[in-house]
């Protein structure tokens, strides 16, 4: 999931489109945090067994 986005952001750049491309780091940035929270939760209950 996160290989997708930064190989957008990589063509974004090189077609010089700064906005684009940083846009999709923020959403490259907004999934990691979003998926690294899932994984946090997911521990969770088993770390109180």
């Amino acid at each position: 999931m996160v290989k997708l986005p930064f190989r957008m952001a990589t063509v974004s750049i090189l077609k010089s489109n700064w906005m684009s491309a940083v846009e999709v780091c923020i959403l490259t940035c907004f999934y990691i945090f979003i998926i690294d929270q899932e994984h946090e939760q997911v521990p969770q209950p088993k770390v109180q067994n």
